[in-house]
């Protein structure tokens, strides 16, 4: 399961923040190698949870570092079956 959601999260990134696919692996740190700041993250926090129907809350984005902490942020809330 966490390889098709790496590659929704992969495509996400990809349409959404013009970034070539070939760029994004599960240990790419997005700030550091994606050159996201502040902003880029709130608006990947919400193309997460508009796309996967889970509410990671922004506090969470303190925690996610790599494309790989996403990966596991929404496996863990699927998998739950419910919001956190």
């Amino acid at each position: 399961m966490e390889a098709k959601l790496f590659e929704r999260v992969k495509k996400l990134l990809a349409e959404r923040f013009a970034i070539d696919p070939a760029r994004i692996h599960l240990q790419t740190h997005i700030q550091k190698e994606l050159n996201f700041d502040s902003m880029d993250a709130l608006d990947l926090l919400l193309a997460v949870n508009e796309e996967f129907s889970i509410r990671v809350p922004e506090q969470a984005l303190e925690n996610i570092n790599t494309v790989s902490d996403i990966v596991d942020a929404i496996a863990s809330g699927t998998a739950r079956g419910v919001h956190f």
